[in-house]
């Protein structure tokens, strides 16, 4: 246009992706989806994302978000990130285990760091109860952990109304093995429901 030339596309250079073929940016035979991000207070986004994201009807759903525990910050500022490291970790050790049907709970802020610094495609946000007049009181804010724990247990819920098979987990912990075999099992495959103790032994 305007009189100059325009080039034919074999000449146009080709921009790569910096995530192709990264694990978590591209799907992989029948596995999960990525997807783009999203708020799932926005029409059409929560269910694209669980349907996207779960395996034969299976979801993994975590959450992590802004560390903002002043305790951590104070002890060690290094801590700041803590929340992140402990998912990576999680990640890690889930794909190890053959298991890549998550779904990430965080801020839209953190989804961003994920997605570029991590190309980890499986993360959404929240705009849920962000301005609820009961979080001045309790100073909080939108992306604090203490939200987020209440919001997730609202998509956890949803996901169970439209048929998923939810496993919730926190994302401090590790796995030594596959807990799928374990919860279709005979002693467990019965019950609707299987919760673990946080500090009963």
């Amino acid at each position: 246009r305007g009189g100059g030339a325009c080039p034919p596309p074999a000449a146009l250079e080709k921009i790569r992706d910096p995530c192709a073929g990264r694990p978590g940016a591209t799907a992989r035979g029948s596995g999960p989806r990525p997807i783009p991000g999203g708020d799932l207070e926005a029409s059409g986004v929560l269910e694209a994302a669980f349907a996207a994201r779960a395996v034969e009807g299976e979801l993994i759903f975590l959450s992590v978000g802004d560390t903002r525990d002043h305790r951590r910050v104070a002890k060690d500022p290094a801590l700041k990130d803590i929340s992140t490291d402990f998912l990576l970790h999680l990640l890690a050790n889930l794909r190890a285990l053959g298991r890549e049907n998550w779904l990430i709970l965080s801020t839209r802020r953190l989804c961003g760091r994920l997605q570029a610094e991590h190309c980890e495609r499986s993360c959404v946000w929240s705009t849920l109860w962000d301005d609820h007049p009961g979080l001045e009181p309790w100073r909080l804010k939108p992306g604090d952990m203490f939200l987020m724990w209440a919001q997730q247990w609202r998509y956890v819920a949803r996901a169970l109304e439209l048929g998923y098979r939810v496993f919730r987990a926190d994302t401090d912990v590790y796995f030594a093995e596959d807990p799928y075999p374990l919860l279709r099992s005979p002693l467990l495959r019965p019950f609707e429901m299987v919760v673990q103790h946080d500090f009963a032994s």
